[in-house]
């Protein structure tokens, strides 16, 4: 019932690895994610013969372990439409931008395997035509592009004069420097059926021979609403929790006590510590970010330890 995304239907959960800054004294610093883009995408010919997620699915896009580039991952710093395979290095970006397709072909058996060969990518053949392999059948294509917020970091003073004019060292919370091992987390939560009448009813034609879903004029989403409006939804409250958090019902352990205690128990929003009801809702309502509690990340309702 609670979800950080703006279409409600959507109760799917979408994980990535924190990203750091690294100055030239050696800290490391999360960078702020300014905001998280889904993309739901399928071939044009293949509409009709797609199928909705089986209960459970989950799948990884993305190898936390790779040391070379990977198939649909991309960087890019400020313009989205110049891309790197890895980290960009220009200390100058304002921005960076991480963007990951996710495979589309399903065996249609498996709700998940941890080797993640119940999911493939597509091809093409040599009249250029998409395919699943032999046995595979489609699932919407999904892309997930987050933009991290380089400028923010820059204004609060973590990186020196001499930082600038060097080369911008950037690190996952895996410890991958090269930028390689970024992988996405999905686990299906959309409503049954939501996805392929979305498909079938709000079809754009926004990239050759693909469909996407606009969400913004799609009726098939009854509740398109800005990100702060859906977490007030969740009935945000602190109470007494014993010392745990809960992220659907929006409740924590003792907010009063924990925004002075040694053990950082406040909760943190983008680079915003609050310890009230009233600044967290307003931050959130400004910076639409993750929320994160006592070193535990709450993200469209998934507990990431």
């Amino acid at each position: 019932t609670c979800s950080s995304c703006n279409v409600r239907e959507d109760q799917s959960s979408y994980w990535f690895p924190i990203l750091f800054a690294k100055n030239g004294k050696g800290e490391l610093k999360s960078v702020p994610v300014l905001g998280t883009f889904l993309y739901y995408e399928v071939e044009s010919s293949d509409v009709d013969n797609l199928i909705d997620f089986p209960d459970e699915f989950r799948m990884i896009g993305g190898n936390k372990d790779a040391k070379t580039s990977q198939p649909g991952l991309v960087f890019s710093c400020d313009d989205i439409k110049i891309t790197v395979p890895g980290f960009p290095t220009d200390m100058s970006c304002t921005f960076i931008y991480a963007k990951l397709t996710l495979p589309n072909c399903w065996d249609g058996l498996n709700a998940y395997k941890i080797d993640q060969s119940h999911v493939a990518r597509s091809f093409f053949n040599d009249a250029g035509e998409k395919f699943c392999p032999d046995g595979f059948k489609w699932i919407p294509q999904i892309t997930v592009n987050t933009k991290f917020d380089l400028a923010l970091m820059k204004s609060s003073g973590f990186f020196s004069e001499s930082d600038l004019s060097n080369k911008l060292e950037l690190v996952l919370s895996n410890g991958d420097t090269t930028g390689f091992g970024f992988h996405v987390d999905f686990l299906h939560g959309w409503k049954k059926g939501v996805v392929l009448e979305a498909f079938k009813k709000c079809k754009s034609t926004a990239t050759t021979g693909s469909l996407l879903v606009d969400a913004d004029d799609c009726p098939v989403f009854k509740n398109p609403e800005p990100l702060h409006s859906t977490l007030s939804n969740c009935g945000l409250s602190f109470k007494g929790f014993g010392n745990a958090a809960k992220f659907e019902g929006r409740t924590f352990n003792s907010i009063d006590e924990a925004a002075g205690d040694t053990n950082s128990r406040s909760i943190t929003i983008g680079n915003s510590t609050v310890s009230t009801e009233s600044e967290v809702n307003q931050v959130v309502k400004n910076n639409a970010q993750a929320l994160v509690f006592g070193g535990m990340t709450l993200v469209g309702g998934m507990l990431l330890l």
